[in-house]
């Protein structure tokens, strides 16, 4: 099973990790709005270990 993990602007801590691309992206855009994240979050593609 695939998930997602987003990372921050710096691309060395993972804020979080979703079951779909559009979770993590919706909650990136949130977190950028809220002033939590910069724009250049970025969203991976993970292999599950579940």
């Amino acid at each position: 099973m695939k998930k997602f993990d987003l990372y921050d602007a710096s691309g060395d801590m993972i804020v979080d990790t979703f079951d779909t691309y559009d979770e993590a992206e919706e909650r990136a855009e949130a977190l950028v709005e809220q002033g939590e994240i910069g724009y250049g979050y970025s969203i991976e593609e993970c292999d599950s270990q579940e």
